[in-house]
């Protein structure tokens, strides 16, 4: 005996409709009933509840059945199978399309966090924001830093504001150092994004599609 109740799916014996729901079931026959009612009940009338099987969790599509019974009673079918050659085709397309946008979006992230740098003569380290309008005031501050060299300024100094919302003082020589740091950094970060770009493009399976590396800078 099954507890009946309005979203256990039914099955018409006769006719083998499916699902069919305790809604159905009462608008059809008329029957005066609660929220729930014991299977034995429906039998007279030709009705049987479907019992759950669980979805499997493996297969690339996983469809619906009809119910089958087993040892007197009904059960729900779930049917597995592999993609078509078409499906296959428009699965690898769309999964390219995500894992494209998703690098993008990581090169993003990891630019707005920046590359690991030295600080404090090697004391400390964070992170050198690395984003568009980052770079143009590297540049701008390496420029300056030349110039004091080339003067002999020694009292020239910086203070640069890191990722971790801390400000770090540098002197001319220290902003060259991280400015031309923060230039290869640019570099290979790109080199990697488009790397995995490549991967991705030439890829025939979806299993072939590369993963996101944990960071794309290093010290």
């Amino acid at each position: 005996m099954t507890l009946v109740t309005r979203d256990t799916r039914l099955i018409k014996l006769d006719t083998g409709e499916y699902p069919l729901f305790l809604d159905d079931f009462r608008s059809r026959t008329g029957a005066v009933i609660g929220t729930s009612i014991d299977s034995e009940a429906l039998v007279e009338f030709g009705y049987a509840p479907v019992l759950e099987v669980p979805r499997p969790d493996v297969g690339d599509v996983i469809t619906e059945g009809a119910p089958e019974e087993v040892e007197g009673q009904w059960r729900r079918v779930w049917v597995v199978r592999d993609y078509n050659a078409e499906e296959a085709a428009v699965e690898l397309q769309q999964a390219k399309a995500t894992a494209l946008y998703g690098i993008e979006q990581f090169r993003i992230a990891q630019f707005k966090i920046g590359f690991p740098h030295l600080f404090n003569n090697g004391n400390d380290i964070y992170h050198v924001q690395i984003r568009d309008t980052d770079r143009v005031n590297i540049v701008s501050l390496r420029t300056l830093a030349k110039e004091a060299i080339a003067d002999n300024n020694a009292a020239f100094e910086v203070e640069f504001r890191v990722y971790e919302n801390v400000s770090v003082h540098l002197d001319a020589q220290e902003v060259v150092e991280m400015a031309d740091a923060a230039a290869a950094q640019v570099q290979t970060g790109y080199k990697t994004i488009w790397t995995l770009k490549g991967q991705i493009e030439a890829a025939t399976t979806v299993e072939e599609i590369p993963a996101l590396p944990d960071s794309l800078f290093s010290l």
